[in-house]
């Protein structure tokens, strides 16, 4: 006989009818025993311990929210020719281990999902139009999925859009009528100018270091040489959202901006504090505990469990727990 233990979540996004020996055309999550468990499945009789036991934890980061996305468009995916914002997503991640989306051809729905915890939206010179056409056309999506555990930053240095644009988030704005040459840590002990990577800290310069200044933007951490921020941080719900006006294309990419590699490596930073801030959580729900089945006995539900990518496997340790179970959005394999 065979043990699952199964952990359903109310707010759904697939139908899982489940049973032993169930596979799936998805992910193949082989080995992963650090994830959180919520089923489980074992080769001998239950103990009184495991028959009360109920288990409810976090579903783990790496199941969920592995992803990270770039966004431009295709007008101009670097703008001036550079790739300062390239450059400092292939230094996190590796060369081209993210998705390189563009505001154009890629629905909102396909990106800002469970499987992204962090999405990095550019928009500088002549690209802004595209990225605030985005972003308005896609706000509601956009917003609920920074509500429910996203990480996003959302820049642009236009040469394009004068004035105060509206990038939502209950009224923050950007505005592009300074461009200021330096900027300093406004909260030096923040991690983009403490780390992972050093000598991260400022003061930066450089011949236009930012076009635009963010407004009701949460908690200033670079100011331009005008006293305005120009990059912020955002607690929304159980997310962060940043803004920024860098000229980010020509950071790393501009041997007059100084210091190097500070600038590069706050970047970077800044980058890594997002994606390690980042992870949608699963949602919460009732948990239906140490459920029997076998080969013989599938496990299957009537009407069909609903449930998300919250519905995982782990392996309880048992040296003779084999076998695969199947979600529909992945299969385990012990």
């Amino acid at each position: 006989m065979k043990k699952i233990t199964l952990l359903t979540f109310l707010l759904a996004l697939v139908f899982v009818p489940l049973s032993y020996g169930q596979t799936s055309n998805g992910l193949q999550n082989n080995g992963l025993n650090s994830m959180s468990r919520s089923m489980e499945y074992i080769d001998q009789a239950p103990t009184q311990e495991f028959q009360n036991r109920s288990v409810n934890e976090n579903i783990s980061r790496s199941l969920l929210s592995s992803d990270v996305a770039l966004f431009t468009s295709t007008v101009e995916p670097n703008p001036w020719g550079l790739t300062g914002h390239r450059d400092a997503m292939d230094a996190v991640f590796g060369s081209g281990a993210w998705d390189d989306v563009s505001y154009e051809t890629t629905p909102a729905i396909d990106v800002f999902d469970a499987n992204h915890s962090f999405i990095y939206m550019e928009g500088g010179q002549g690209s802004t139009t595209e990225l605030l056409a985005y972003l308005s056309a896609n706000q509601g999506t956009i917003e609920d999925w920074v509500s429910n555990g996203g990480s996003l930053f959302i820049n642009f240095a236009s040469n394009e859009v004068g004035g105060t644009s509206d990038l939502g988030f209950g009224g923050v704005t950007s505005t592009g009528s300074s461009y200021p040459n330096t900027g300093s840590a406004s909260v030096p002990g923040h991690p983009i100018f403490s780390g992972p990577n050093v000598p991260a800290t400022g003061p930066y310069a450089g011949f236009n270091f930012a076009h635009n200044y963010i407004t009701n933007g949460g908690t200033t951490l670079i100011t331009g040489e005008f006293g305005n921020p120009i990059v912020t941080e955002l607690s929304f719900g159980s997310g962060i959202a940043m803004f920024g006006g860098l000229t980010a294309p020509f950071i790393g990419n501009n041997g007059s901006w100084t210091p190097i590699p500070n600038q590069e490596l706050m970047f970077q930073n800044l980058i890594v504090y997002l994606f390690d801030a980042g992870g949608t959580p699963p949602p919460t729900g009732p948990t239906l505990d140490y459920t029997f089945c076998s080969e013989e006995m599938p496990l299957e539900f009537n009407p069909p469990l609903v449930a998300s990518a919250g519905v995982v496997v782990a392996d309880s340790g048992f040296p003779n727990d084999t076998g695969i179970v199947g979600t529909g959005l992945g299969e385990y394999r012990s």
